[in-house]
């Protein structure tokens, strides 16, 4: 929640990543260990639409990348409903 080598908090530039993908910042605390952290969740289609026009644009490195491709694949089988067919399953 802070960087260490600055003692600045990530809230700022963690807010404003949240507002470009029109989701919200959420803090969850972890009663068992002293330390919270930041989490923001791209879960609706709108927000996955936005982050993956966004990885096109600044993509992932090496392996991740590639992991990315298939991950769009598969988004894109499921929101034009094709999941559930044997197209969709070849595509997949």
């Amino acid at each position: 929640m802070i960087y260490p080598k600055t003692k600045e908090s990530y809230l700022p530039i963690l807010s404003q990543v949240s507002l470009f993908f029109n989701v919200k910042l959420t803090i969850r605390k972890r009663f068992n260990y002293k330390n919270s952290y930041y989490i923001i969740r791209v879960e609706n289609k709108n927000s996955i639409k936005i982050f993956i026009f966004y990885l096109k644009k600044y993509p992932l490195l090496s392996s991740k990348h590639l992991d990315f491709l298939e991950w769009e694949k598969s988004f894109c089988v499921i929101v034009d409903k094709l999941h559930n067919t044997e197209q969709g399953k070849e595509i997949i």
